[in-house]
């Protein structure tokens, strides 16, 4: 330990005396007590040193400056000196062995595959590395153990600043990934079936709605956000109420009275009601049986594989209140869109609750959603 470094902290207690010392004549009883300490002596040798120590700095201020010192007072500050120089030389020896080892490297290699990961390009990479490379190429092992530590705090500093960057990203890769919920599928489905029943709209209503639904249709959304489309909805609802222009226009009103009409004179239709009643029960299986041949189509999956995913189906479409054969047909489309079977299986759950809640086809509910 330097004596200027500890001269520093006595002129500091000479102050809390009374006495107004100047440095240099401070120094002067340093350099005249010839002190050396070294941080790595033993236990039992560093406090007998520093006693010693203590006691001759103790008699030479005092009669320097007629003061009254007390040689303990002395002995606490020059330990507690000690001490910190002892946790710098550990941490120092720390950072050296860290970079010996080749611990800082490794730590930035990680960074950058991190980095690559979530779809960085090289450039990228390397300007988000670039300061901190500078602060680990920085750092000099052979001086002095201050600047070492603080050398070794700045990479820690920029190397903080690329994790952050890694930290957020990854909320948002996986926010973007991350399967939309149930309250979100049911709101898109409201929306849907909103503009559906409400053709007579104004047209920045509309479009209004259109947005929300593009929104709905992507990443999840958050729950307040949701809360505050369906309060929106309500308002714009009341709004068309006042300028009377909810339900549908008169062009699609005609429609549909010719719809039913059609309906209502087609035998087809009518045989056809007939024939489903009759044969509900054999068609249920062949439906069944059609579903699943076009689902072995559009996968390829072992036999354990599909019977699983068969008796996963029959839970599902209980639970959800559909057929067996409508939510196979669901998973072969999201199959058919490049999903595997398990994912397809979770989609077409997804899927079915939306064209549930929205009144729509198994076709609709699937491309809308996709």
């Amino acid at each position: 330990m330097a004596n200027n470094d500890f001269s520093v902290i006595l002129k500091a207690i000479l102050n809390k005396s009374g006495i107004k010392a100047e440095l240099k004549e401070i120094q002067a009883i340093m350099d005249k007590c010839k002190i050396s300490i070294s941080p790595t002596l033993n236990t039992t040798a560093l406090r007998k040193e520093l006693k010693s120590v203590s006691e001759m700095i103790t008699k030479e201020l005092n009669q320097s400056f007629n003061i009254n010192l007390k040689t303990n007072d002395i002995f606490k500050a020059y330990e507690n000196q000690v001490r910190q120089i002892s946790a710098l030389q550990k941490q120092a020896d720390r950072i050296r062995y860290s970079v010996d080892t080749g611990s800082y490297d490794t730590q930035i290699i990680k960074a950058q595959a991190d980095l690559q990961k979530l779809g960085f390009s090289a450039a990228d990479v390397n300007a988000k590395l670039k300061d901190v490379r500078a602060a680990v190429a920085a750092i000099d092992t052979n001086g002095d153990n201050q600047v070492l530590v603080a050398d070794a705090q700045k990479f820690r500093l920029e190397l903080d600043k690329v994790k952050n960057v890694i930290s957020q990203t990854k909320i948002e890769y996986d926010k973007l990934n991350s399967p939309v919920d149930h309250k979100q599928i049911a709101l898109l489905a409201k929306l849907n079936k909103y503009l559906r029943d409400n053709t007579n709209i104004t047209a920045e209503a509309r479009e209004q709605i259109q947005q929300w639904i593009n929104t709905l249709s992507g990443a999840r959304v958050a729950d307040n956000t949701l809360d505050n489309i369906n309060t929106d909805l309500l308002q714009i609802d009341a709004n068309m109420e006042s300028l009377n222009r909810k339900g549908k226009s008169f062009t699609d009103r005609m429609k549909d009275q010719f719809s039913k009409i059609a309906q209502f004179f087609s035998i087809s239709a009518i045989i056809s009601q007939v024939i489903s009643s009759v044969r509900k029960m054999k068609n249920a299986v062949y439906d069944i049986d059609s579903a699943m041949t076009n689902l072995y189509k559009v996968t390829d999956e072992t036999d354990t594989k599909y019977q699983a995913f068969f008796s996963n189906s029959t839970k599902n479409a209980k639970a959800l209140g559909s057929t067996i054969s409508s939510l196979i047909t669901h998973a072969s489309q999201w199959a058919k869109l490049g999903f595997n079977l398990d994912e397809s299986e979770i989609l077409a759950k997804n899927s079915m609750i939306y064209a549930n809640v929205g009144e729509v086809d198994d076709g609709h509910a699937v491309s809308d959603l996709a």
